[in-house]
């Protein structure tokens, strides 16, 4: 997906406009303010990604 902050309009991958709504709702699912600034991640990287930041939280926290 495709955010355009100008226009505030989604676009899918086959460049479809998404309706504002669902545009709305998919934000608010991923808590993604400007969805421009998005990486995509897969499952795998996601998961590392996060047991990086886990690590490096416990880390301080010891």
């Amino acid at each position: 997906a495709h955010f355009d902050p100008a226009s505030s309009e989604l676009t899918n991958i086959h460049g479809e406009l998404i309706p504002k709504l669902d545009a709305a709702a998919i934000r608010t699912a991923l808590r993604i303010p400007e969805m421009d600034n998005a990486i995509v991640v897969s499952r795998d990287q996601a998961q590392a990604l996060f047991d990086q930041d886990s690590d490096k939280y416990k880390a301080r926290v010891a």
